[in-house]
Formats: structure tokens, sequence, C-alpha cells
């Protein structure tokens, strides 16, 4: 991960690791700065996963100072951690969802803003509808059953996804029984 900032850093405190922690999970492994104050410091990060959980990570930053003595960010600050989301890059897993095992539910991850999620049976109808509204988590999951509270049988369900910013996009999910 590659950090720009509007001044040169003191190199000191640039390069030390203990001024990035990362949540919830992870760590910063090495910090590499290619000048004595530097403007751009590159992270090696271990244990972040970004993409297709829906948990959203973050880096909080602390003690950087410029190379002029201002601070450049406040104490705390934070960086969100994510891939770019639109439509294109929902996931549903697992898939196949085994539900005559112990998997239960499928999720639908990565997906935009304020998203509606519908979920329609091989023939076509209508069997749930999930919403995401403006939560931090992108992410979704449905319980292989109907609106109704009743087991979906087996079958390849189609699942459409549509945002108020992003093109619908229609993935496709199998449940084995």
């Amino acid at each position: 991960m590659r950090l720009t900032f509007s001044e040169p850093l003191v190199g000191s405190t640039a390069r030390n690791r203990e001024n990035y922690t990362v949540r919830p999970y992870g760590t910063v492994e090495n910090v590499n700065a290619e000048s004595e104050s530097p403007q751009t410091v590159t992270l090696t990060l271990d244990g972040v996963v970004v993409g297709a959980t829906g948990q959203e990570a973050s880096l909080e930053l602390s003690s950087l100072r410029s190379v002029s003595g201002s601070t450049l960010v406040q104490e705390g600050a934070t960086v969100r951690l994510s891939q770019f989301v639109d439509g294109g890059n929902v996931m549903v897993f697992p898939n196949p969802v085994r539900a005559s095992r112990s998997e239960q539910e499928l999720t639908v991850g990565q997906l935009p803003k304020n998203a509606t999620v519908r979920i329609y049976s091989p023939a076509g109808r209508l069997v749930k509808v999930l919403s995401i509204a403006d939560r931090r988590e992108r992410k979704v999951t449905w319980n292989l059953r109907t609106r109704r509270g009743e087991k979906v049988p087996s079958g390849i369900y189609l699942v459409r996804v549509e945002a108020p910013d992003a093109s619908p996009v229609i993935k496709k999910a199998a449940v084995v029984r």
C-alpha cells in the first residue's frame, strides 16, 4: 500500500511501524521510504483481507510529522482500506452452497452502497429481497429460505444486485441439498 502526504515527512517517524495500526486484523510488516524526508511511504501489510469478505479494514496513522515541524495527520486518523466497489465486483460465496453439510447460508459480498439484492428461483420467481442500507459492511447473507421461511430446494438461483450509483448485476448461485 502506498501513502502520499502533502509534505515531506521526517524519515524516522515515516519509517516507524508503530505509527501505523491496521484494524480490525493485520499488521504492518515493513515500511519503505526511499529518501531521508519522503513524501511517499510504501507499507507492506500482512493478514489484511480487502475484498470479498465485505468487512471493512482500516489503517490508523499517528505521530507523523513533516520536515517543517507540522503534524500531517491528527492522532488516530484513519484510512479506509478497500477495493474500488461497483456492481462488477460483487461476489457470491460459497458457490455452490452445500446445504446438506454445515453451510446454511450464502453470502453476497462487495456490494455497492445502498444495494438491494433480489434472489430469484430457477423458475424466475422472486424468492427473497435483502438490502444493505448504508452500513459499513458491504455484504448480506441469505439463509437459503424464502420470504415465507421455507427452505429452498436445490437449483441454480439468480442473484440480482441493484444500487442507486451502480449498474445492475446478475450472478448465479448453486444450492445443493
